[in-house]
């Protein structure tokens, strides 16, 4: 009789160890995906900003390019006329999207063939 006390008690013992050893499981995931949560909205603000300063930073450098354009513009415009320095300046920067479009469409197919 004792014997079969001990084995209820020792199956007993068992079953409320694997629901303490499940509790504790479920509650060390459930700090884990708290502090993945934390870690990733750290991260996604960390990015947020970023890229608001590389936006703020192309914004200034077109500004740049503008001013610089013009300046070339006028000073090229006093040698050969304003409309001929126009002309070379559309050339220039023609030249320049035709070459960028190109490298950049290139990279880009060859990401394509990478993913297919």
């Amino acid at each position: 009789m004792t014997d079969a006390k001990n084995d209820a008690g020792a199956q007993d013992g068992l079953g409320d160890l694997a629901q303490r050893m499940g509790e504790d499981v479920s509650g060390l995931v459930r700090r884990e995906l708290d502090a993945a949560k934390q870690d990733l909205s750290g991260s996604a603000k960390q990015g947020a900003a970023g890229a608001g300063l590389l936006g703020g930073a192309s914004i200034a450098g077109m500004m740049a390019l503008l001013f610089g354009s013009l300046g070339v513009w006028r000073g090229l415009g006093e040698r050969i006329g304003l409309g001929r320095s126009a002309a070379v300046m559309s050339l220039l920067f023609g030249g320049a999207a035709v070459a960028l479009s190109a490298t950049g469409g290139g990279r880009l197919a060859a990401v394509k063939r990478r993913l297919a």
